[in-house]
């Protein structure tokens, strides 16, 4: 028998750990997209001199995203808006972790400089911070059109359980009171 907070009395309602899956589940496909974005752009071209591209590389910052974003659009829960406090919470929890390793003396891979990344090289303040900047700003614009087409996907496919399930929700009550207005339905 599983431990009483992975039993679900209702299979269409969220149990804790599900809730946590699906917002992870939403933030690692954006952070993976940002970090493919940023190693493609800015740290490639400075490691392609040192070592060539490896099967390593593709699939390290490559593939993993091409599965999210393949898993994003066949899965059947939605982006929801909380799921944004999540990623801003793992991102701040990435740039302390990069600021602590860099106050440590943390070295790279090559043990030649204080920084992982150069574009996180905290000798020049203002550049990480308006790099962190860019990236929170970007990570918000990718999950904006996700969430609207993930919104018109759950609109449009949803099985009539699940809006049972969610009467009580913003989207249920939305849709009782388009079924209560006179004149009935859209």
């Amino acid at each position: 028998v599983p431990p009483s907070f992975l039993q679900a009395k209702n299979e269409h309602k969220l149990t804790t750990v599900t809730g946590i899956f699906w917002s992870l589940n939403t933030a690692a496909t954006i952070l993976a997209a940002l970090i493919a974005l940023s190693y493609w752009t800015a740290v490639h071209v400075y490691y392609e001199k040192v070592s060539p591209l490896l099967i390593n590389t593709l699939s390290g910052h490559l593939f993993n995203v091409v599965v999210l974003v393949i898993d994003k659009c066949v899965v059947g829960f939605p982006v929801m808006f909380t799921h944004i406090l999540v990623l801003l919470a793992i991102e701040v929890c990435y740039v302390i972790a990069n600021v602590t390793y860099f106050a440590l003396g943390g070295l790279d891979r090559h043990k030649e400089n204080r920084y992982l990344y150069r574009f996180m090289n905290w000798e020049q303040p203002l550049r990480c911070l308006l790099v962190v900047a860019l990236l929170l700003i970007f990570s918000m614009l990718l999950i904006e059109p996700i969430m609207l087409v993930d919104s018109y996907k759950h609109k449009r496919f949803r099985p009539p359980q699940i809006h049972e399930a969610y009467k009580d929700t913003i989207d249920g009550l939305e849709q009782n009171k388009k079924q209560t207005s006179p004149g009935g339905q859209d």
